[in-house]
């Protein structure tokens, strides 16, 4: 198996009959109980690995053909929330000491960039704005001691001017859009899709009141919506950009208490190949746990083409050249979208 570049592929096919395949995926020597996850893609063939025990958290980087691991960041405190920006070039971390919680932004070799404190130590949600890497959404619940209930915190973090301020969004995972644009699903009060501009102040505006999820990538936008026939299905409606419709495809209907999950879904390039955890029928979580496959989303085509069946219901997460996904709860597998296996990433096993 070869790496997600294409680098020495035209040398390997003209040499295919005297030099095997040698660039197989090598397992990740680190022992099981410190394992914690995979966060990303750092490039091509080399991941982000989160690590860490009672005594400290570590993230290292890890070559998935040659098996370096590099210490990136290590210390003490614990580490919760931990996002790479698009560039791939930084990392943003959630760190938990005894008394204090800070978000931090590091470089990939581990050099500290920018700090704030925040006043909240469970997991924080982040979004990172792609073109704008100083601004970053921070979402989380905040108990209200006098109206007695949670309600939702969201904060813009500038680390170009130093500042955190709040923004009113009633939702926990507001999404950047562009520079200025974000978008959302509001959480309370009904569902629907809202776009907003970080440099007006007046309300934001619904634009969308059927769509109750939606995946984002870059100015990719799939819209999760009810059908309006059939109890067991749901549309994907594919717009590239926002707001200019192309195509839609429809899949088996999954819901949890009556209310619509939304199927994991990948991309890594603008506008390239999307990948989705698919049910094979419509079901209620709360009754049984399902079928799954992997399969492309072809909205070209208004269809879905199967790659493999999948043994759980669980994200993925495309690489850079669309060669390879994580795959599980904790990105524990890659699979090989060409021969169509999963590859264990953990050699240290229960």
């Amino acid at each position: 198996m070869f790496a997600c570049s294409t680098d020495g592929g035209n040398q390997a096919s003209q040499n295919e009959e005297e030099t095997p395949e040698t660039n197989q995926i090598q397992s990740l020597d680190v022992p099981y109980d410190v394992f914690q996850k995979v966060v990303g893609w750092l490039s091509e063939d080399t991941l982000l690995v989160h690590l860490g025990d009672v005594e400290g958290h570590t993230l290292i980087s890890f070559n998935i053909f040659t098996g370096e691991q590099t210490t990136i960041h290590e210390d003490t405190s614990y580490l919760l929330t931990i996002e790479i920006h698009e560039s791939k070039e930084r990392i943003l971390i959630q760190e938990v000491f005894e008394n204090e919680t800070h978000l931090s932004i590091i470089t990939r070799e581990g050099d500290l960039l920018h700090t704030t404190p925040i006043p909240y130590s469970g997991y924080a949600s982040v979004d990172w704005n792609p073109m704008k890497p100083e601004l970053v959404f921070v979402a989380y619940y905040h108990y209200d001691t006098e109206r007695d209930e949670d309600e939702i915190k969201v904060y813009i973090w500038n680390t170009e001017e130093e500042t955190i301020s709040e923004k009113q969004i009633l939702s926990l995972a507001p999404k950047w859009y562009s520079a200025n644009v974000y978008l959302y699903v509001k959480e309370r009060d009904g569902n629907g899709l809202y776009i907003g501009d970080m440099r007006e102040d007046d309300s934001d505006l619904l634009i969308n009141q059927d769509i109750s999820d939606f995946f984002l990538n870059q100015d990719t936008f799939i819209g999760v919506v009810d059908s309006d026939i059939s109890d067991h299905q749901v549309h994907l409606f594919h717009e590239y950009p926002l707001l200019v419709s192309e195509h839609v495809i429809t899949i088996p209907k999954v819901t949890m208490n009556d209310y619509l999950v939304k199927p994991h879904m990948t991309q890594s390039k603008r506008d390239g190949k999307a990948f989705g955890v698919l049910p094979t029928y419509s079901f209620a979580l709360e009754e049984e746990i399902g079928e799954y496959v992997l399969a492309e989303l072809n909205f070209e085509e208004e269809t879905t083409d199967d790659i493999l069946s999948l043994p759980e219901d669980a994200p993925i997460l495309l690489c850079p050249e669309e060669r390879y996904l994580l795959y599980g709860w904790r990105y524990e597998s890659i699979i090989d979208l060409e021969s169509a296996e999963i590859v264990p990433l953990l050699s240290d096993t229960l």
